[in-house]
C-alpha cells in the first residue's frame, strides 16, 4: 500500500475515533489505543476496571443513513473474535459512524446465516482500486445499540 493510500486511510478514520473518544467521555468509559499499530482492530474500550471490549469503529457519510443495513467484512469479524479471546476480553464491538449517530454490533451475536458476497471497492479509501467481491456480514441497524453525541 503506498503512502497516499494509508494517509487517505487515517484521514477517514481520524472523525470515527474522534467521536468514539468523545463517546467515551461522555459515557465515563476509557478509550485506549491499540498495544501495536499492526493490530486488527481500532481501539480497546474500557467500561470499568473488569470489563472491556476490542473495537473496530467505521465512519460513514451522512448519505448511507438512509439504508436499513451496515457491513462488516468476514475478515474483520474473524479478526475482532480472534483478538477478544487473545486479549480476555469480554466483548468484541463494531461502532459504526453516520453522522453523529452511532450503532453499536455486539460481534458475537452476529447473525451467521448473514454472511454474502458484494462487490465493493477493494480498498475503501482507494476509489480508484477498482472493485472485487467480498464476504461480508449484513447488519440490521434495529439489532444495533443507537447512540447520538
Amino acid at each position: 500500500m503506498n503512502k497516499e493510500i494509508i494517509s487517505n486511510i487515517i484521514k477517514l478514520d481520524k472523525p470515527g475515533r474522534d467521536k468514539t473518544m468523545k463517546l467515551c467521555n461522555d459515557y465515563g468509559w476509557k478509550f485506549e489505543e491499540p498495544i501495536r499499530n499492526d493490530l486488527a482492530y481500532d481501539c480497546i474500550i474500557r467500561f470499568s476496571s473488569d470489563l472491556f471490549a476490542v473495537v473496530e469503529i467505521k465512519n460513514r457519510d451522512i448519505k448511507y443513513d438512509k439504508y436499513d443495513t451496515l457491513f462488516l467484512q468476514e475478515d474483520k469479524y474473524n479478526n475482532l473474535l480472534k483478538w477478544k479471546e487473545r486479549l480476555g476480553a469480554d466483548q468484541a464491538l463494531y461502532i459504526n459512524w453516520i453522522g453523529d449517530k452511532c450503532y453499536i454490533f455486539d460481534v458475537d451475536k452476529v447473525d451467521k446465516n448473514s454472511l454474502i458476497e458484494k462487490w465493493m471497492n477493494k480498498i475503501t479509501a482507494d476509489k480508484s482500486s477498482g472493485k472485487t467481491l467480498k464476504k461480508v456480514y449484513e447488519l440490521n441497524k434495529e439489532n444495533a445499540i443507537k447512540l447520538t453525541i
